[in-house]
């Protein structure tokens, strides 16, 4: 009889690691650099959103005249510059990663943000060495 593999897909922000304040503290910092102020309640309203959206609805008619792109490449680097030194795992998260792994199942993440941040997170729980490399995503 075949043995039966079990497996378990984990969100990454908000589920093991809590990120909302890098990402806030990046966009307040991009916001400084173009010259357009980057309030906490458009952080709220927008969170979760793709910067492709955030971008447009931050700028408005001068999104038009701005390297979406580009400008979405940037913050993320600069999420990674403050997240790098503030986030940690979620309570309880190592443990119960650790117990998943002791019992067999195979684990992935799931995550909309970019593959640098998710490599990042990985990182920071000590499971990047034991990552696949994820065959959709190249950014």
């Amino acid at each position: 009889m075949k043995k039966q593999s079990y497996g378990a897909i984990f969100d990454m922000d908000g589920v093991l690691v809590d990120s909302s304040d890098a990402h806030y503290k990046s966009w307040h910092r991009l916001g400084e650099e173009v010259g357009v102020p980057f309030e906490r309640k458009l952080f709220d309203e927008t969170f979760g959103m793709t910067n492709f959206a955030i971008i447009p609805k931050w700028l408005g008619p001068a999104a038009a005249k701005v390297d979406i792109a580009a400008m979405s490449v940037h913050k993320e680097d600069l999420y990674r510059q403050v997240a790098r030194s503030v986030l940690k795992p979620l309570d309880g998260v190592p443990e119960l990663l650790d117990s998943l792994v002791a019992a067999g199942f195979k684990l992935a993440v799931g995550s909309s943000g970019p593959r640098p941040n998710v490599e990042m997170v990985l990182e920071i729980l000590g499971a990047k060495e034991n990552s696949p490399p994820c065959p959709r995503s190249k950014r």
